[in-house]
């Protein structure tokens, strides 16, 4: 996939010592369960298939027992789940930008893991 290839390419540059680690920030930092994860990961899966539900009213509903693993990503598991390869990643997120969520519409393990991103993230402009 596309995103395994780009993790590729960004493990070769740090190894390579042609980017420094330090100075990225990866998904995977504000996930406990995850080596290698994705912006979808940040969201608690109850909210992410509550955004992908919405957004595919083609594929029967799915929910956290379809998707049940905590070490594989989201999308990967998702893929699985509605036996393609791939699915369109945008359609989740534009369904979701178009609810006007604020933090009492997501979980508190989805808000938790943002604000500590965004926590980071100021920090080093500081």
């Amino acid at each position: 996939s596309l995103v395994g290839s780009e993790m590729c390419i960004r493990d070769s540059l740090i190894s390579d010592k042609i980017i420094k680690r330090q100075k990225f920030l990866f998904y995977d930092e504000f996930v406990d369960t995850m080596d290698k994860s994705d912006i979808e990961d940040i969201f608690d899966k109850s909210d992410y298939l509550s955004f992908f539900n919405g957004a595919f009213a083609e594929h029967e509903n799915l929910t956290v027992s379809d998707v049940p693993d905590p070490g594989e990503r989201v999308v990967l598991q998702v893929a699985k789940a509605i036996g393609k390869p791939r699915y369109n990643h945008l359609r989740p997120a534009s369904y979701m930008a178009r609810q006007g969520l604020d933090a009492a519409s997501l979980s508190e393990i989805t808000v938790e893991r943002f604000a500590r991103l965004m926590e980071t993230i100021n920090e080093l402009f500081k």
